[in-house]
C-alpha cells in the first residue's frame, strides 16, 4: 500500500519502487533499535506489528495488532485512490527537476554517465550500510550482556576465555556473512543495470557512438566491484565504531582482517553474474536464486544437517571463517582466480552476441 502510495505521487517507476525499498529499510532499522531498547515503542512502526501480535503464543494473540494492519492498509488505499483520481495520466504529484543546459565535466564520457545515473542509488545503500553496521555493531554489547546475566551461559563461560572468545568469534562469523549477502545484493542491482539499460534499447543509441563492448562491460562491473568494497567497509566501521564502548571492545584491524575477507565471496557472486550477463542476459535473474541459496545456507545449514555436497554448493563454505579459522590463502587466491577467469568468459561472450531488446 506504501508503494501504491508512491506511485501517485512520483511519476517514475525507479523513484517509487526507491522510495518504497528506502521506507522498509528505515523500518527495519527502527524496529531493530526498539527491539532491544523499549519494545513497546514498536508500537508506531508498522513493522512491528506482524509479531507485537503474538501469533504463537496461545492466549497470549494480540488482535490490535491486526486491526493497526488493515487499518493502515485502507488508510493508504484510499489516499492513493484518490490522488490517483485527481491527477493527469503518467505525471506525479512531484514536479520533475529541470535538466542542466551544460553537463558536468565528470560527465562526460560513459563511466561518468553510469555514476551519474547511479548515484542516488549507491550513496543511498552506502548510507544504510554505514547505518547498518551501527545497528550491528550495538549487538555486540548486547552479547556480552547476554553471556554474564545468563546463568546457564554464565556456568558454562565465565572464567573460561577460550570458550567466551569462540562464542563471540562464532557471532563475528555469522554476521559478517549475513551483511556481505546484503552488500552483494547491492552489487547484483548495480551490474544487472547493464542488461535493464539493454531492454530498454538505450545501450543500442550509445552503441551507434564510437564505444567499445569492452568499455561498457567493464564499466559497470568495476562500478558494482568497487561499491560493494566500499559498502562492506562502511559497514563495518559502523560496526566498529558502535562497539568502542564495550569491555571486550574488538580493534579496527580485527573487525576489517574479519570481515572484509568476505569480499572474496561477493566478488565470486558477481563474477557469476557477468557470465550470466555474457551468456545467457534473460537469465540473469537467477542470480537471485544463488543469493537466495547463500542466506539459506548461511542462517539455516548447519542447523538442518543437510548434506555435505549441498553445503559445497556454497561459496561461503570456501571462505575463511575469521577470527574462529586460521587464514586460508591458497583458497582465497584460487576463487579469486577463478572470479577473473568467470569475469573473461562473461565478457568474451558479451562481445560476441547480439544486443537484447524487450
Amino acid at each position: 500500500m506504501f508503494a501504491l502510495l508512491f506511485g501517485q505521487i512520483f511519476s517514475e517507476a525507479s523513484t517509487t519502487k526507491g522510495m518504497t525499498f528506502g521506507l522498509l529499510g528505515l523500518l527495519y532499522i527502527v524496529r531493530m533499535l526498539t527491539d532491544v531498547t523499549n519494545l513497546s515503542i514498536g508500537w508506531f512502526n508498522p513493522l512491528s506489528w506482524s509479531y507485537l501480535a503474538f501469533p504463537y503464543v496461545k492466549g497470549h494473540e494480540n488482535w490490535l495488532a491486526v486491526f493497526l494492519t488493515f487499518l493502515l492498509a485502507s488508510l493508504l488505499l484510499g489516499i492513493s485512490y484518490i490522488l490517483e483520481l485527481k491527477r493527469d495520466v503518467g505525471v506525479g504529484y512531484f514536479p520533475e527537476r529541470k535538466a542542466r543546459l551544460h553537463g558536468k565535466k565528470g560527465h562526460f564520457g560513459f563511466p561518468g554517465l553510469v555514476l551519474n545515473l547511479e548515484k542516488k542509488m549507491i550513496i543511498g545503500w552506502l548510507l544504510a550500510s554505514f547505518v547498518l553496521g551501527l545497528v550491528y555493531g550495538s549487538m555486540f554489547g548486547q552479547m556480552d550482556q547476554f553471556i554474564s546475566s545468563n546463568k546457564t551461559v554464565k556456568e558454562l563461560f565465565v572464567g573460561n576465555e577460550t570458550a567466551a572468545s569462540a562464542i563471540r568469534g562464532n557471532f563475528m562469523v555469522t554476521l559478517f556473512s549475513i551483511l556481505s549477502i546484503l552488500i552483494a545484493a547491492f552489487g547484483v542491482i548495480l551490474l544487472t543495470k547493464m542488461v535493464s539499460e539493454e531492454r530498454k534499447n538505450r545501450l543500442e543509441a550509445l552503441y551507434a557512438l564510437p564505444l567499445s563492448r569492452l568499455k561498457v562491460y567493464s564499466t559497470y562491473l568495476l562500478t558494482a566491484i568497487l561499491s560493494v568494497i566500499l559498502a562492506q567497509f562502511l559497514a563495518l566501521f559502523g560496526i566498529f565504531i558502535e562497539q568502542l564502548g564495550n569491555k571486550n571492545a574488538l580493534s579496527f584491524l580485527e573487525i576489517m582482517k574479519s570481515g572484509m575477507i568476505w569480499l572474496v565471496a561477493v566478488i565470486f557472486v558477481l563474477a557469476i553474474l557477468s557470465l550470466l550477463l555474457g551468456l545467457v542476459p534473460r537469465l540473469a535473474e537467477l542470480i537471485w536464486v544463488y543469493l537466495a541459496f547463500l542466506l539459506f545456507m548461511t542462517y539455516l545449514g548447519k542447523l538442518l544437517s543437510l548434506p555435505k555436497w549441498l553445503e559445497n554448493l556454497s561459496i561461503y563454505n570456501y571462505i575463511p571463517k575469521l577470527p574462529v579459522e586460521k587464514m586460508n590463502l591458497p583458497n582465497v587466491l584460487f576463487i579469486l582466480i577463478l572470479s577473473v577467469l568467470l569475469i573473461l568468459l562473461g565478457f568474451g561472450a558479451y562481445r560476441r552476441r547480439d544486443l537484447i531488446t524487450g
